[in-house]
């Protein structure tokens, strides 16, 4: 977008029900026209070498207050109790999943019609951190 998004007080879910509530005592904020790079840890060991600018886990015990499965799962965005956006994905339905490797969106389907057809997704082929595939904090490129 042209302006900054505030993301203090949005939530994000998984299938199971499972809802995190985005808070921070700083804004955590998308830039205008950026990225922001949401992770389970903020341990950069954990994370392929990056360090996030936000992490969701922050339970008591420092566990996630939900978790996004590598096979099949639905991440859920909310604002103010209504749903922002969601995208279900899973083995069958010709999303493309592999270990280690990010799916991304292309950068000519980034809409909220278009995220919800696996034709529009493909696996990254940029290589970061400690070799995992994706692009964390930058944006993706067109899929084939």
């Amino acid at each position: 977008t042209g302006i900054p998004i505030l993301l203090n007080g949005w939530k994000v879910g998984d299938a199971s029900g499972n809802l995190h509530t985005i808070t921070s005592d700083s804004d955590v904020a998308i830039p205008s026209g950026g990225y922001l790079v949401f992770t389970l840890t903020k341990d950069a060991n954990k994370n392929g070498g990056i360090v996030p600018d936000y992490s969701y886990a922050s339970s008591a015990d420092g566990g996630p207050d939900f978790y996004l499965n590598n096979n099949t799962d639905h991440l859920t965005l909310y604002w103010l109790g209504s749903i922002i956006d969601r995208v279900h994905y899973g083995v069958g339905g010709f999303w493309p999943l592999e270990e280690g490797t990010s799916m991304q969106l292309s950068s000519n389907a980034l809409d909220d019609d278009a995220n919800d057809d696996p034709g529009f997704w493909c696996l990254s082929k940029s290589t970061y951190g400690a070799g995992d595939k994706g692009s964390p904090g930058a944006p993706n490129a067109p899929c084939p």
